[in-house]
């Protein structure tokens, strides 16, 4: 949960709060983001596909 600067999340939900932080610093592009949060969240492996891509 974001509001403002502030970022929560309950102990059981790492990977958003992690989506939330790495959004908030503008660490990746909204395409390795999205592909990070569907391996990592949605266990999803084209995720791990999509990372790979955005390497090349």
């Amino acid at each position: 949960m974001t509001d403002g600067a502030l970022i929560t999340a309950t102990g059981i939900a790492p990977v958003h709060f992690a989506r939330a932080i790495f959004e908030r610093l503008d660490l990746y592009e909204p395409e390795v983001l999205d592909a990070w949060f569907a391996l990592y969240s949605d266990r999803d492996p084209s995720g791990f596909f999509r990372l790979m891509e955005q390497q090349q």
